[in-house]
């Protein structure tokens, strides 16, 4: 039991061995404190060491950036200001990343209170629906609607129009498949014209005599 014991002691978290930051590794290995405890932000490639000691910052610098101390030497001007630099350059990234992100969130609300008060003005609106699946196959519902007022859908009147243009347009449609295809005659071709001119003129009679027969 003893030396159960004693193997269970040895088991640390990290956040218990109370490791903190020290300012001197910035210039040393170009590193700075992390966002979240026991973690520190290498300045040249932005990776993130857990675990803060002196080694393990030091194992990162010697095996990756071996040739930025040969370029920057320690405590040089030059090493100072690159550290400068890449800190205004981490600085600006951070800026950038959170005005991006509140941007969209501003955007996606806007467009969605837009959404909204459309929906609450229009009085008719048609709804589809489509199913789609995602890269974690889990099956989505999504919804498409849009709406627009037409009053002229309560005249009768213009029904009545709507109408009369489908017959007159089912019309054209008989005559121009009547001149397609092969073997077709002039002459044959223009005494189609011909009577279909003259049906219209008979269409116009019964319409202004009020005969709907035909109609």
């Amino acid at each position: 039991m003893a030396g159960v014991s004693s193997k269970s002691a040895t088991k640390r978290k990290i956040g218990e061995e109370n490791r903190s930051y020290q300012e001197k590794w910035e210039d040393e290995f170009c590193f700075i404190s992390g966002h979240k405890e026991g973690t520190a932000i290498c300045l040249i490639c932005r990776e993130t060491v857990v675990g803060i000691k002196w080694y393990n910052l030091f194992r990162h610098h010697k095996s990756k950036r071996s040739s930025f101390t040969e370029i920057f030497p320690l405590e040089s001007n030059e090493r100072k200001n690159k550290v400068a630099n890449l800190k205004l350059s981490k600085k600006k990234l951070t800026l950038s990343e959170s005005t991006c992100r509140r941007r969209v969130e501003d955007i996606s609300k806007y467009m969605f209170d837009t959404i909204i008060q459309k929906l609450k003005d229009c009085k008719y609106f048609s709804l589809a629906c489509d199913s789609s699946t995602d890269i974690t196959s889990m099956t989505q519902c999504s919804l498409f609607q849009s709406g627009k007022e037409y009053p002229q859908l309560q005249n009768d009147e213009w029904w009545a129009l709507t109408a009369f243009l489908t017959d007159i347009t089912l019309k054209f449609n008989n005559l121009n498949l009547e001149l397609q295809g092969p073997n077709k005659i002039i002459g044959q071709m223009t005494n189609k014209i011909f009577a279909f001119e003259a049906k219209l003129q008979l269409y116009i009679s019964e319409l202004e005599s009020g005969d709907f027969s035909n109609f």
